[in-house]
């Protein structure tokens, strides 16, 4: 999905005596592209809203500058730091590339050129993997997940509808909207700016149309001061394998900083690769996100 060549069009119904989007009208383009940035991972996700100088949401983005600023002395080999900077996504438009060391025989394969082979030679031969082309298989995907020219409705919570549950007027009354007269429609050109928007305050909010392209909220960045008296104590995971020294302010029990060993560290880092859908359905409905 090219996101920095992307404009769709998107019809609003607005509540002007709220300031408040009721319902939203858009084509399969716009529900592709939403669908597709499910499948990214959350590292590629808060590269593209550092990017867009999107609503950046908790610790995503300081997550991703700590891989980009530890020093490969930190990491195992280059490939693994790339790795963690530029995780691969599962809905991509190019054929899979890898990697190969020149040596016949060794059968191993790298996403990154920087890696080593077991031979000790560096994996820098690329080679394309195309099974589906060479089988003569068409992807009946290919393009995007809905059928072309097709509409959807989108409430403001974003759920998605072919249909509406009654007619418009239903819809409406379920609402608490009785007088239709005040009521605007207003059609918009969005770019991947606004995707992006989207994306990120559907992580915080229920009203997140509203948001985007009314109110147009920013980031809110909430100050506390620091009291005296911290204290530090260690807490150990239950199978004994991973220790955490914690600094912990005793007045409301906060968490200042951790001091951690290399496998709690890449337990965080490995988060980075995980896609934005899989982490939605492991959380499920146990958590809910600050907003929402």
């Amino acid at each position: 999905m090219a996101f920095k060549t992307f404009t769709a069009s998107i019809k609003l119904l607005i509540d002007q005596e709220r300031n408040k989007v009721l319902l939203a009208e858009a084509g399969n383009d716009f529900i592709d592209t939403l669908r597709s940035l499910l499948k990214l991972p959350l590292g590629n996700i808060g590269l593209l809203f550092r990017k867009n100088k999107c609503l950046l949401t908790g610790c995503l983005d300081n997550l991703n500058n700590s891989v980009e600023n530890l020093s490969l002395n930190s990491f195992r080999t280059h490939a693994c730091k790339r790795m963690l900077l530029y995780p691969r996504s599962i809905h991509k438009d190019k054929p899979v590339q890898y990697f190969t060391c020149k040596k016949r025989g060794c059968g191993l394969l790298s996403y990154y050129e920087t890696s080593r082979c077991s031979c000790g030679k560096l994996m820098n031969s690329e080679i394309y993997l195309e099974e589906m082309e060479r089988d003569g298989v068409k992807d009946e995907n290919e393009g995007g997940f809905c059928k072309v020219e097709s509409r959807f409705f989108i409430t403001d919570d974003l759920r998605v509808m072919k249909e509406l549950p009654g007619d418009l007027i239903q819809f409406l009354n379920k609402l608490g909207i009785k007088d239709v007269n005040m009521n605007a429609v207003k059609e918009l050109e969005i770019g991947s700016k606004e995707i992006f928007n989207l994306l990120s305050h559907s992580l915080i909010s229920k009203t997140t149309l509203t948001d985007v392209f009314l109110r147009k909220q920013g980031t809110m960045l909430v100050e506390r001061p620091l009291l005296i008296g911290p204290s530090t104590k260690e807490t150990t995971a239950k199978d004994g394998k991973t220790r955490v020294k914690i600094m912990e302010r005793k007045s409301d029990r906060n968490i200042l900083y951790a001091e951690a060993n290399e496998d709690f560290v890449d337990l965080l880092f490995s988060l980075l690769t995980i896609p934005l859908e899989s982490v939605l359905q492991l959380v499920g409905d146990r958590y809910i996100i600050a907003g929402s």
